[in-house]
């Protein structure tokens, strides 16, 4: 049994190519919910057993492709409408009455001097109860569990940015300790669900390798690797909320993972435009044979 507050994915489910195709149960499979595996989440000795529903129907995101620089592949993936509207609704009210700290208790000692922006105490109840949605919220996105193949997902936390406020060009640690527990996690991609209206705040966009600027609606996601140099440009105007956290993938390579999203994701199509085709089968036992050759459990 796994002690401490760390929330464990012991079941990636909810991709076609994952969980397999069943030749017979295709033609089905858009019609709803169908059960997955169990998973096991722990928050802050919260543990809760869930059973995850894939639904197979493509959740509305977009992909930017894999660029191969210096060696490594340049993946960012935009996941929108993560959170419902009723869960959105719930953060932000929270967030309204939340009491903020600096949010350079969390940074590392490079990271510290370029960080001006305030966040949730992570071990406040406020953290913990929105932590619950999002993490109810990325158990339920196949796009996802796709792109990020989670093994451990860190326990979310949650930023401010007012004006003035900016976050530096850095690089995340690459190993994180959760909270005062004795566990650690391997970082392998970061993520940001973005809170606040683009329309309520001018600046904050979070610009990635000096190139890519992200600034989403409420309620979107965008997932990249851990291993990118970015920032966040100061806020001139309104307030930025926003929640963000790291995941520790099976595979921990990030070319390897781009490509097992992209044969993930050609499946997906494949199985809309040629449901009986029987090269679908042949291609799904390419991806788990790969993710058997490069799954670190």
């Amino acid at each position: 049994m796994v002690k401490g507050c760390e929330m464990l994915f012991r079941a990636a489910a909810g991709t076609q190519a994952f969980r397999g195709l069943a030749p017979k149960r295709r033609a089905t499979a858009d019609r709803g919910p169908q059960p997955g595996r169990p998973l096991l989440v722990r928050h802050r000795q919260h543990l809760t057993n869930l059973v995850y529903y894939a639904t197979f129907r493509e959740p509305v995101g977009r992909f930017v492709a894999p660029k191969l620089k210096n060696g490594f592949s340049d993946m960012l993936i935009h996941i929108a409408n993560v959170l419902t509207a009723e869960e959105l609704a719930t953060c932000r009210a929270h967030l309204a009455e939340a009491s903020w700290t600096d949010g350079r208790a969390t940074a590392g000692q490079q990271s510290a001097k370029v960080k001006a922006n305030l966040q949730l105490a992570e071990d406040s109840a406020e953290a913990r109860d929105l932590g619950q949605i999002v993490v109810r919220a990325l158990e339920r996105n196949p796009f996802f569990m796709a792109a990020a193949l989670p093994r451990h997902v860190f326990p979310p936390n949650f930023n401010r940015y007012e004006p003035g406020m900016t976050y530096g060009a850095h690089v995340d640690n690459a190993i994180r300790q959760v909270g005062r527990s004795p566990l650690r996690l391997r970082t392998d991609v970061s993520a940001t669900l973005f809170l606040s209206d683009p329309a309520d705040y001018d600046g904050g966009e979070l610009i990635i390798d000096g190139a890519q600027s992200v600034k989403l609606p409420a309620g979107d996601l965008v997932v990249y690797a851990a291993t990118s140099l970015h920032r966040v440009a100061p806020v001139t105007r309104g307030a930025r909320n926003a929640a963000f956290f790291w995941v520790q993938s099976m595979v921990k390579d990030e070319s390897e993972r781009a490509l097992l999203f992209e044969l993930d994701r050609s499946i997906v199509e494949l199985n809309r435009s040629l449901p009986d085709n029987p090269a679908l089968v042949r291609l799904t036992a390419c991806y788990h044979n790969l993710l058997r050759r490069w799954a670190d459990m």
